[in-house]
């Protein structure tokens, strides 16, 4: 009998409390003391992460289950037969360090929290890089939360999935360390990045392959909207929404086989908290160039004796003591490098870059003429609103949105440091043909305003985050544009910003002169809309006593007249532009206007009011 009233009939049996819950009973399972430091929030982390790229990490992962030629066809605990012996709700922490230990050669063992939480039931789970005090938590450790909801109603398979998914994360942060997203440099920000994609798609091909739900987690009709992402909380945590746009498998083939066959591993997968990727460390310059690849995150070392294009044919861009080549028909016609060139004598140009991912998208340019990420991808994100344009107006976070803002500004400050002109105009050409951005504002001003040097900051480039912080809400979002016309009153008045934009504005500096300069105009433009009289179409000569309106010499039936002729086709409540007012129309509307107007209340006007009043026109004074 499978029920018993309400109860379960696998709640009635009492569950195996050891023994391995992949394989049964007969093998040895986690200890006491494993499951006690599992559940513990508060002890340290029993390695430090090994700084690797991710690249590395990834090729490291791939390697290992190809030459152990791991496959699992059975777990016991999923087992139709046996699972109703084990409960669901321990399965997690019993399988965790079996599954470390096959799958990721023990990297996570004494490195992980993990605990049950209720997240939102669109989030199967969530991994949480050490130290984040993202919703609550304060752990020296990587955190890994599995959805309450999902352990307690979902299907073990499903539940053991979830936990797979946020392993692959936490795998990545001890190999690499943390980076939030969007920020440059090393570390790994927690996104289903090609790395983290292509070990899920091994896994799964690998771990109860035909038997066992996508790693993805399963996708729920409740949201089809792609703007709708459910509120996740500060960087540090991976967004692991089951609607989320992903990486198709094909993808990930192609970036294992172009951007992993070059990447050099460690000699020991343990080599401590300082191992390096081959690929990152230095090669004496006199014997190696370095290779962009286009889906490589770090440059690619060759032998010169290895490089089949003639000397002669190329010139080295010289970054962090490595030589780039470039074929010298890339900087024809470009007269800033052309003269560095020709001052160097040496065919070597060296770059003032102040990081890698700046000096790639000098390099990216000058090989198509723009650099990554692409602008295209905004396109991607979402349905563009028609007519939009930069600047961009900005919209809530949205994570694994790649770095436009930062990227452009970067650049931008090394085109302005190499007086590279051509470079300079295309970085502020893409801050101004983006229409949105999901990105981190308050870092882009902190970038401008705090990191660049006061040469770099130009009058352009302040010119555009005056007209950035003047850009309208869209209304297509109601609320939101209620709440925030415009991106000044994002920064100042939403949740998201409020608080680290005011710690940026009493930093001081330049920042204050353009906010104070942004607010003046668009007060003047605010009163001038308000006190604004309607103007007709087309070059008409407005009539002589115009400019000294009103005037005693005329009477208000002559004035209503005169000016009803001249403005046929001007706008009015009620009615689209272009609708012809008719006289009652132009009367009501002219009726109004002495109460807004600042003349209206002075002395020497009030008697001629008065006056047009008493002659029986048409002027409606409404309350």
């Amino acid at each position: 009998m499978a029920y018993f009233g309400s109860l379960r009939y696998e709640n009635l049996v009492k569950p195996v409390a050891q023994g391995s819950w992949l394989d049964g009973s007969s093998c040895p399972g986690p200890t006491k003391e494993d499951l006690r430091i599992l559940k513990d929030d508060s002890i340290a982390p029993a390695k430090e992460p090994l700084r690797l790229e991710v690249p590395a990490a990834a090729k490291l992962m791939l390697e290992s289950l190809e030459q152990s030629s791991y496959k699992r066809g059975h777990v016991d605990a999923l087992d139709t037969t046996t699972q109703h012996l084990y409960s669901r709700h321990d399965l997690p922490f019993q399988v965790f360090d079996d599954l470390d230990k096959e799958l990721f050669r023990g990297m996570l063992k004494g490195n992980v929290y993990l605990a049950v939480s209720s997240l939102d039931r669109d989030y199967p789970g969530m991994t949480t890089r050490p130290g984040s005090k993202h919703r609550g938590l304060r752990g020296p450790r990587t955190t890994i939360e599995l959805s309450k909801y999902l352990v307690e109603h979902a299907e073990r398979t499903h539940i053991l999935a979830a936990l797979l998914h946020q392993m692959i994360h936490a795998y990545f942060l001890q190999c690499c360390g943390h980076r939030n997203e969007g920020a440059l440099g090393t570390g790994c920000d927690l996104t289903h990045h090609h790395g983290f994609s292509s070990v899920l798609y091994e896994i799964q091909d690998r771990f109860l392959k035909g038997k066992f739900p996508s790693l993805w987690g399963q996708k729920r009709k409740s949201h089809s909207d792609p703007w709708f992402t459910p509120g996740r909380g500060e960087p540090g945590s991976s967004d692991c929404y089951v609607n989320k746009q992903r990486l198709s498998k094909a993808d990930c083939e192609v970036w294992v086989k172009r951007g992993l066959t070059r990447v050099k591993t460690p000699q020991t997968q343990t080599a401590g908290p300082r191992a390096t990727s081959h690929a990152s460390s230095p090669k004496p310059i006199s014997q190696y160039l370095h290779l962009i690849e286009p889906e490589g995150s770090a440059p690619v070392p060759r032998l010169r004796t290895d490089y089949l294009q003639p000397g002669s044919s190329y010139v080295e861009l010289i970054f962090d003591n490595r030589a780039f080549p470039l074929s010298k028909e890339r900087i024809r016609g470009i007269p800033t490098l052309q003269r560095l060139l020709n001052t160097s004598g040496t065919g070597r140009i060296t770059i003032p870059s102040t990081s890698y991912d700046e000096f790639r998208g000098l390099y990216s340019f000058l090989q198509r003429g723009d650099y990554a990420p692409s602008l295209d991808l905004l396109n991607s994100m979402g349905s563009v609103p028609s007519g939009a344009t930069g600047p961009p107006c900005i919209l809530q976070p949205q994570t694994g949105t790649p770095p436009f803002l930062l990227t452009d500004i970067r650049v931008y400050r090394l085109a302005r440091e190499m007086s590279f002109q051509e470079l300079r105009i295309h970085a502020l050409s893409r801050l101004n043909r983006q229409w949105c951005t999901h990105n981190d504002p308050i870092e882009a001003l902190e970038e401008i305003y705090h990191k660049l040097g006061p040469k770099h900051r130009d009058t352009d480039l302040r010119d555009w985050v005056k007209a950035w912080l003047m850009v309208k809400i869209p209304k297509r979002d109601v609320e939101y544009a209620k709440l925030y016309p415009t991106n000044l009153a994002v920064l100042q008045k939403s949740y998201d910003w409020k608080d680290r934009y005011q710690r940026l504005r009493e930093r001081g500096g330049e920042l204050i002169t353009d906010v104070d300069a942004v607010e003046r105009e668009m007060a003047e433009k605010a009163a001038a809309a308000a006190y604004a009289i309607p103007t007709a179409p087309g070059p008409q000569q407005l009539p002589e006593f115009y400019p000294i309106l009103p005037d005693a010499r005329i009477s208000a039936a002559e004035f209503l007249a005169g000016m009803a002729g001249y403005f046929p086709f001007a706008p009015v409540h009620g009615q689209a532009p272009g609708v012809p007012w008719g006289r009652r129309g132009f009367e009501t509307w002219a009726g109004r206007q002495p109460k807004r107007m600042p003349w209206s209340s002075e002395p020497q006007w009030e008697t001629k009011l008065t006056a047009w009043r008493d002659e029986g026109t048409a002027w409606d004074f409404e309350e």
